[in-house]
Order: C-alpha cells, then sequence, then structure tokens
C-alpha cells in the first residue's frame, strides 16, 4: 500500500536521497528541512509516515516527535527517527513518542531499513515492546556526542576559574 511520508532533515542531500527512494517506491513525499518547516507542512499535509533526523535547528526531532504525539489527527501517524547521534547517545527514542529508530550508516543499511520501517509501518502497536535500534550495528561509534560534552565540560570549568 502505498503511504503518504514527510522527510524532515537538516541535511539536503540526506533529505533527497530519503526522498528519493520512497518516491521510486511509489509513495507520496513531502519533504522539509527542520521541525518547524515541518509543523508548517503538518497544517495540511496529514503523512502516515514521518522519518526525523533527531538533531536539526529551530526545533529538533526530539521535540518534533513529542510536539506530533499531542496531535490528536496524527495519532496514528508512525515515526521513525533516523540519527547518528541517537546511535551514540543513551537514548530510549520511546520516551519522545517514536515508534522506530534508524541509526545513519552505510547508506546500503539506510535503505534497508527505512524500506522495512515503511512495510512495519502498517503493523503499528502502540502496545509492542520497543525495538532495537536499527543498523546500530554497522555504525562506527565516534563517540561525538561524548566528546563534545567532555569539551563543553572543559570549557565550563576553564570559565569559572
Amino acid at each position: 500500500m502505498k503511504k503518504k511520508i514527510l522527510v524532515v532533515d537538516d541535511n539536503p542531500q540526506m533529505r533527497g536521497f530519503v526522498a528519493n527512494l520512497l518516491e521510486d517506491e511509489g509513495h507520496q513525499v513531502l519533504t522539509a528541512e527542520d521541525g518547524l518547516s515541518a509543523l508548517n507542512a503538518l497544517i495540511s499535509f496529514i503523512p502516515d509516515i514521518i522519518f526525523v533526523d533527531l538533531v536539526m535547528p529551530k526545533i529538533g526531532g526530539d521535540k518534533l516527535c513529542k510536539i506530533v504525539r499531542k496531535m490528536q489527527h496524527l495519532q496514528d501517524c508512525y515515526l521513525v527517527l533516523v540519527s547518528a547521534a541517537a546511535a551514540e547517545m543513551d537514548f530510549d527514542y520511546t520516551e519522545i513518542g517514536a515508534d522506530a529508530c534508524i541509526a545513519k550508516g552505510p547508506i546500503e543499511s539506510i535503505v534497508e531499513h527505512i524500506l522495512a520501517a515503511v512495510r512495519e509501518s502498517d503493523y503499528l502497536s502502540k502496545d509492542a515492546a520497543p525495538k532495537p535500534i536499527k543498523g546500530f550495528e554497522v555504525v562506527h561509534l565516534r563517540q561525538m556526542t561524548k566528546e563534545l560534552l567532555s569539551l563543553f565540560d572543559e570549557g565550563q570549568r576553564e570559565g569559572s576559574t
């Protein structure tokens, strides 16, 4: 069954790649460059699935997911977080209302997991146990988040002396 899908990512290459992949599968796809643009699109576009990046300007993916979950007309929307940062952090995507999470990694892995998420959206069950982050096993963790936080902590300590 063909779906209405919103792809939200601040990276234009990633956004275009995912949109093209899904359009080639016959789905109706709309894109947004950040959470604020996505909320504007959701005024007139009611998707079956939203693929959303976690780290974005204006309104991040975590806040966007929480807002979407409070919108009555989007209660049945399947929310999929697609993020490199989620794989590097101790992060429970279900706490923000997402139904699934895909780690950004090798293109082949992303393609496989995005198409699987579209299929899984037909079997949405709010009572189902959370699934592990898809693609996590092929991501080489760079510890980006931990390194940035440690630099921030060092700067805080230096600024207080």
